[in-house]
């Protein structure tokens, strides 16, 4: 029995993960399985969580869900998707800095200059202590000269925005979220712009 216990633990442990029931898979085992480079089997595991568990996830966990869903997914579109979803819908998120920062690295690879330079504008106003800042400062430095050689974009005239008060009453019930900022900075910083 003891020989046959090194080969047991080979064959245990080389089973791959993606044979898991969908009960079983978590975000630790996908971050696990694509540190050690087996990607194939991450989006497996993901896949799988993300139809057993995602509905009934933490607001962490899906965020956690959809970065992961992002940087594991072969097609750049909707790695985009991904991203700006989280810059939308979980602003100030745990993930949101780092998604801004690869919609802006994914449109420089596009060649889309303005979106690239909005979306690293949009980070360094947003998330000011962020760790993608001083990467982002860099890009916008290296392409300041191009960015101000684009020609001017025709932008239609619009009429004014009415800006209300929280309090007051429109010509609807809706509002709108001006920002949400994981620091007060932030928020100061915008505020002043406006």
């Amino acid at each position: 029995m003891k020989r046959m216990l090194p080969l047991i633990l080979v064959l245990a442990l080389g089973v791959p993960l993606s044979g898991l029931s969908q009960e079983g898979a978590s975000l630790d085992e996908v971050e696990a399985l694509a540190a050690r480079g087996r990607i194939m089997e991450a989006r497996e595991t993901l896949e799988a969580w993300w139809t057993a568990r995602y509905p009934s996830a933490s607001r962490g966990q899906q965020q956690r869900g959809i970065w992961l869903r992002g940087k594991l997914t072969v097609d750049p579109s909707m790695a985009e998707m991904d991203f700006r979803r989280l810059v939308l819908e979980y602003p100030g998120g745990a993930f949101s800095d780092d998604a801004l920062f690869r919609l802006g690295l994914s449109a420089d690879l596009r060649g889309d200059l303005r979106a690239a330079h909005s979306a690293f504008q949009s980070l360094l106003r947003d998330y000011p202590y962020s760790p993608r800042v001083p990467e982002a400062q860099l890009w916008i430095g290296e392409h300041q000269d191009e960015i101000e050689r684009l020609p001017q974009r025709d932008e239609p005239d619009r009429p004014p925005l009415e800006v209300r008060s929280a309090g007051e009453e429109g010509p609807g019930d809706f509002s709108v979220q001006m920002g949400a900022f994981r620091s007060l900075e932030g928020a100061d910083i915008l505020a002043n712009e406006l």
